[in-house]
């Protein structure tokens, strides 16, 4: 599956936060409301609700009743490789240019491209 991460909504290098799907932003006020992690950009191309994943703190946590109406790609995703993606997400250390190759890497292994605009 082939899916976008739009950067201005990309919560990414707050480990404080512990790879969130979707948080309210209080970072600044003329940011967007809602920010999502890599995994949230992927659970909203599975068909995934952002109410459906918020303040989950890795796709394990979300309820299995919802998981079992995504498409396959979700219910599928390898929980190593996604707790792989969720430490790039959110190393503070890393570039963006650095965390972005790194999860190309990583969704590519799952056989998904993730593709970062704007």
């Amino acid at each position: 599956m082939r899916f976008e991460v739009k950067r201005s909504e990309w919560y990414r290098g707050w480990v404080s936060e512990s790879a969130l799907l979707v948080v309210p932003d209080k970072r600044a006020e003329d940011e967007p409301d809602k920010k999502r992690c890599c995994l949230g950009f992927f659970a909203n191309a599975c068909g995934i609700s952002d109410e459906q994943i918020l303040d989950r703190q890795e796709p394990a946590g979300v309820p299995k009743v919802v998981s079992d109406f995504a498409n396959q790609d979700w219910n599928n995703l390898d929980s190593t490789l996604s707790g792989d993606m969720m430490s790039v997400n959110d190393d503070e250390n890393l570039s963006d240019k650095d965390r972005e190759e790194r999860l190309i890497v990583l969704f590519g292994r799952a056989g998904h491209e993730i593709v970062f605009v704007d």
